[in-house]
């Protein structure tokens, strides 16, 4: 007798004891840390999923071009010999003295405007000069303003360099205050051609303003 109540003591104890087992074995394996390998996988989902939603740095930052803002490709390049071609067409001997005096009072603004006809891809090139203009124009750089781009409409000039400005001439005083002439511009590569005239005017203050712009 005392054996048996000796085993059934035994049992009850070991079946006490299998749920403390089990709870220490829950215990030990939430301690176990995460794998290194499994931590790594969710760090690449986090990055991948973070740099979906960034923007790319190249789409934020402009390419800087070397030419005043908001410009950007509308003006090609000149190269050094002729921008001294240029400097030489400003300055070259006129008859009339009237004129000469008010042409070497409009130099820096006749050589921008002689310039930025050379250079201009499209009319929207000319928006930059609003600040020298007697009335300010929007310019859009469409078909409709190939009247005052003389590169907008070659078909083989390279769009890349500037026109030779060939000659400056037409040289008139519609009014006192004011002065015109006539830029030629040619392609060196393809030979295509095409003019600007510019009709500039006086300020009261003395400023010289360009005041009309055509072919």
């Amino acid at each position: 007798m005392n054996t048996s109540q000796d085993r059934a003591r035994s049992r009850g104890r070991n079946y006490a004891a299998k749920p403390v087992v089990a709870a220490a074995v829950l215990l030990a394996l939430a301690a176990v840390p995460v794998p290194a390998v499994g931590q790594t996988m969710l760090d690449r989902l986090l990055n991948a999923a973070t740099k979906k939603k960034a923007t790319p740095p190249a789409a934020q930052a402009p390419v800087a071009t070397g030419r005043p803002a908001g410009e950007g490709s509308v003006l090609a390049s000149a190269t050094l010999a002729q921008q001294a071609a240029l400097d030489r067409l400003v300055v070259a001997p006129l008859q009339d003295p009237a004129i000469a005096g008010d042409r070497a009072a409009a130099a820096p603004l006749i050589r921008t405007l002689v310039a930025t006809g050379a250079c201009a891809t499209n009319g929207a090139a000319w928006n930059a000069l609003n600040r020298q203009r007697l009335e300010p124009k929007t310019y859009y750089g469409n078909w409709a303003e190939a009247n005052v781009t003389p590169m907008f409409a070659m078909r083989y000039h390279d769009k890349r360099r500037c026109l030779d400005v060939a000659r400056l001439g037409d040289w008139s005083k519609p009014a006192r205050n004011a002065l015109a002439f006539r830029a030629r511009y040619v392609s060196e590569a393809s030979g295509e051609a095409g003019t600007l005239l510019f009709v500039m005017q006086k300020d009261a203050d003395g400023t010289w303003l360009l005041r009309e712009l055509a072919q």
